[in-house]
């Protein structure tokens, strides 16, 4: 699944070394209004259509294979009235073109991704996205062998993700999603004190999700614990701790 990260942590640089560290909460992204606002006014069919063609479909679930965990439950349709109105809620009007609260305009966000002549079409859809809901997007592309890499004194690598959104695929190393799905608890979040490699890149915790991975851990029924994993996958795209985008695919061959 090719997905939009949301940092929960700040970035800001001013921060120095207690940059994006999870006890530094994100000035915007921690509202959940606000990460709900920018999920519905992604534009996933356009992304679909005008760059993957039969290679991705538009999707808005974290598992998609097998399809016994690919959830029913969740819907992605774009809403830009819907959109602007959950900032309304959080506090940002959005007029103009700018979102404001008071005297406060809303931050410009830094996304960033790979090089990689899709993705940057991607970036460039999503800003104009977002820039539809008041929100300013600052696009940044790094060379794949830097953003894919575990180094620890690299700051433009996704593990330390010194920015509030990124962009990339992964999924479950095999049929059972545990090992991934695990990927989102407290335990795993990426730190300074864990070489900003423990995999949780988005410093996502929420104890009411580790609970139920814990209910999902030691269940050994295959029925209940696919339902487990769905209800997990949910609980993911609804408090959205993660943004996906685009169910990849390769066409069969003909």
């Amino acid at each position: 699944v090719e997905r939009i990260v949301v940092n929960f942590s700040n970035p800001d640089p001013a921060l120095g070394a207690k940059r994006s560290e999870p006890n530094q909460p994100h000035p915007v992204l921690t509202d959940l209004k606000v990460r709900q606002a920018i999920n519905k006014a992604i534009d996933r069919k356009a992304i679909a259509e005008s760059l993957y063609g039969p290679t991705g479909v538009a999707n808005c679930n974290v598992l998609v294979v097998p399809e016994t965990v690919n959830s029913k439950n969740t819907t992605c349709d774009r809403d830009v009235e819907g959109a602007k109105k959950l900032m309304s809620e959080a506090g940002w009007e959005v007029k103009d073109g700018v979102a404001t609260k008071g005297d406060k305009t809303f931050p410009a966000l830094y996304f960033q991704t790979s090089i990689n002549t899709l993705r940057q079409g991607e970036q460039a859809i999503i800003k104009a996205n977002l820039a539809e809901i008041g929100i300013k997007v600052n696009l940044k592309a790094v060379d794949a062998g830097v953003f894919f890499s575990g180094d620890v004194g690299n700051d433009d690598t996704l593990n330390k993700m010194y920015v509030d959104l990124q962009m990339y695929t992964n999924g479950p190393d095999g049929t059972d999603s545990q090992a991934y799905l695990e990927g989102w608890t407290c335990a795993k979040v990426n730190s300074a004190a864990t070489k900003w490699n423990n995999g949780n890149d988005g410093r996502y915790c929420n104890k009411d999700y580790d609970k139920l991975f814990e209910q999902y851990k030691a269940e050994f029924d295959s029925e209940k614990r696919n339902a487990l994993a769905i209800q997990l996958n949910d609980f993911l795209v609804n408090d959205v701790a993660i943004i996906p985008l685009i169910n990849r695919r390769t066409p069969n061959a003909k």
